[in-house]
Formats: C-alpha cells, sequence, structure tokens
C-alpha cells in the first residue's frame, strides 16, 4: 500500500483523509456557527459554503473550517 512507502506519514495520510471529509466539515462549521450567531460569508471549497473568515496577512478573505475534537 502507498500509505508505508518513504516520505508518506501522518501529515500526508492526515491531509488525505481532510480532503476526503472536507465537505462534511464544511457542513459541520456551517451549523455550528449558524446555531451560534457567528457571522459566515459565502466560500467555494468543495461545493459553495458559509463559513466564517479570517483575513490574512495579504488582505485576502481566507475560509475557517472547523474540524471536530472526536
Amino acid at each position: 500500500m502507498g500509505f508505508f512507502e518513504e516520505d508518506v506519514g501522518p501529515d500526508t495520510i492526515s491531509d488525505l483523509t481532510t480532503i476526503v471529509i472536507m465537505k462534511e466539515l464544511c457542513q459541520i462549521t456551517e451549523a455550528f456557527c449558524k446555531k451560534n450567531k457567528i457571522p459566515t460569508f459565502d466560500f467555494v471549497v468543495s461545493e459553495k459554503f458559509k463559513l466564517p473568515k479570517f483575513i490574512d496577512k495579504n488582505g485576502k478573505d481566507r475560509p475557517i473550517i472547523l474540524v471536530p475534537k472526536d
């Protein structure tokens, strides 16, 4: 299996997992923000979602995607 090859470690595996579940993470984030009245904005990630944002050092809006602890 490719996961057990050289240069494929936990970071690569977690990155791949995140890509697979990105839609679900965005849905969780959107629902949490709505429930807690956190301002959201339209972003296209895997689909269009309303997500909170931060402004990076270049002044560009970036989405915030929450990741559950469990």
